[in-house]
Parts: structure tokens; sequence; C-alpha cells
């Protein structure tokens, strides 16, 4: 039988080829290998990191547990233009509005460093200045009891301070509501949005996007403007103090400031009212330099006390203030 004579060096060269190709594979697949190996490490790490600085905040946003060590006091910041952020980065997880009262008169309440940097970021109000002694009443109005709330504008009009009151906006379209909403304006109060129909808007955020969140906003804007042929005030509080990052974005970017409050108690239930004494020396006791009042005027209990806690608040020195003055 003839024979090429390249045949050996043929085969010689075809191994030779192939255990190059081999070892370039080998190669890359253990370069590959590398970089999840590497990919794994750098993830767990951030993860790690992650989940450190969730235990080091030491409270739940739901349930407004305050941390144990010493939590700062922040200084409002002034109003700025809204900042640009990417929606896609901020957080929809549903937060709570709480706070560490200073535990006796004239320390002020404390929060953590997450809340006090979501109020910097997007314009939120919540304590005033603690240099200063102003105090700011605000009041939630969802419906009337009792007839609460004209009488608290009795008081206002008698001792001569202003509330801001924030009115769940249907209120506007009730023709039985419009005397004391007037009433309200004409005697110089802020009234101010609790949404349209005290839905979540962290809620509405997540199951509708931002715009079903400035279109109650625009909702509660438009029944204003008809009544009083004027802007409203860009103020808004969060119903039930639910709120996330994202649409505290989106409520800052629609014009408004988010006001919160360093004073609250349950005085929301009409069949458990708080008892008046009680009530007055909570409200004493926790009295400092820029406390945001978050009262409810369902509560007869604080339309009873509201005359000794406004003598008390100027026998102490304090200046009972607008929100368009706060500082």
């Amino acid at each position: 039988m003839l024979k090429c004579p390249d045949d050996n060096e043929s085969v010689y060269m075809r191994r030779k080829n192939y255990r190059k190709r081999k070892i370039a594979y080998y190669t890359v697949s253990l370069v590959c290998l590398g970089l999840i190996i590497t990919g794994i490490i750098i993830v767990g790490s951030e993860y790690r990191s992650l989940s450190s600085e969730a235990v080091d905040s030491g409270y739940s946003e739901i349930t407004g547990t305050p941390d144990p060590t010493d939590l700062p006091v922040s200084k409002p910041v002034p109003t700025e233009p809204a900042e640009s952020y990417n929606e896609a980065d901020l957080s929809t997880d549903k937060l709570g509005w709480a706070y560490s009262p200073g535990g006796s008169e004239g320390v002020p309440a404390k929060n953590t460093p997450a809340r006090i940097e979501l109020c910097r970021k997007f314009g939120g109000m919540w304590q005033g200045d603690t240099s200063k002694k102003k105090v700011y009443i605000t009041m939630d109005v969802g419906y009337e009891y009792n007839n609460n709330t004209a009488k608290s504008l009795d008081i206002a009009k008698e001792k001569d301070f202003q509330i801001t009151f924030f009115v769940v906006g249907k209120l506007f379209t009730y023709p039985a509501y419009e005397a004391l909403l007037r009433r309200m304006h004409e005697e110089g109060h802020i009234v101010a949005s609790h949404s349209w129909n005290h839905d979540m808007y962290d809620d509405l955020y997540r199951g509708s996007g931002a715009k079903a969140v400035t279109d109650d906003l625009r909702m509660v804007e438009d029944a204003y403007k008809a009544m009083f042929e004027e802007d409203m005030p860009k103020y808004f509080r969060f119903p039930s103090g639910e709120y996330s990052e994202a649409v505290m974005n989106v409520v800052h970017h629609a014009g408004y400031r988010s006001v919160f409050w360093s004073f609250s108690y349950r005085d929301w239930l009409v069949d458990a009212q708080p008892d008046p004494q009680d009530a007055l020396s909570n409200m004493i006791k926790n009295l400092h330099n820029g406390i945001v009042f978050l009262l409810h005027p369902v509560s007869n209990t604080n339309t009873q006390i509201l005359p000794e806690l406004v003598d008390a608040i100027r026998e102490k020195g304090y200046e009972i203030a607008s929100l368009d003055d706060f500082e």
C-alpha cells in the first residue's frame, strides 16, 4: 500500500492542535469560574452589609418601635427645589411615621437617622428648630363629630392662634361641610390636603403608579380652588402616617411638603375618649421647642382641654406659629 509521505506529520499536527484547543478551553472555563466566584463573594459581602445596617437600625418602620440608642434631634432643612432621583432606585416598601418622645417637658422628640434623611431628601417637616420656642398645632379632619371642629375654631378665634387643618378632599363636595371649610379659610387658618378619600398613598403608588398619586392630589387642589378661587397651600399629610420613599418623592415633585409630627396620642376613637386631665398632662409633659402637634377634632377631650393647652403653651413662653412660618 502506498503512503503519503506527510501522513505521520499530519496526524502529529492534528493531535497537537487538539491539545492546544483543549488547553484553551480549560483556561477559559477556569477564568469564567473565577469570575463567577468573585461575583458571588462581592454580592454576599454587600448583602451582609445591608443586613447589618437593617439590624443596626434598631427599629421597625411599621410599628415605630424606638431605637434604644440615643437618637438624633434634627433641625429643619430650608425648603429647596425637589432633587431628581431615579424612580427605579427608590424603595416602595411601606413605612410608618413614628418618633421617640423626649420624656420630659422641654426635651425635644428624637428620631432615627433614616426618617430624618427621608425628610431632608423630600422636604418633610416633623419638628421645627429646637433652639426656638415655637409650637405648631395641626388637626386632621376626615369628618365632623359633635361639632368639635367648629368648637375648635371658636377657641382659636377667642385665643387668637392659627391651626393647620389637613382635610380629606371629598369634604369639599359635601354641602354640609361648605360653611365649616369656608370658616376655616376666612378666619386665617391653613386648609391643606389629607388626600381625596384617606387612601394610603404608598398602596396607591404600588398599585397604580405615580400618576394616580398626582391625580389624587390634583383632585383636592381643584376642589379647593373651586371653593376659594385660589391655589391650595402645598402642605400634605399622609393618611395614617403611612408612606414610602418612592411616594414621598412623587409628593415632593408635585410641589408639596409632607408634614409629620413630634407629638400625637390615641385621640381618634370617638368611643374611647381619653381622660381630659391625663391628656393635658401628657401634652404639657412633652411640650418642647419646635413641637408639631397632631390632634384629631373628633376627640371631645381635645376640644375640652384646648383652651387650657393654649394657655399653658403661652405661659411657658412659647409662640403658637403657622406652618407658613415654620423654621
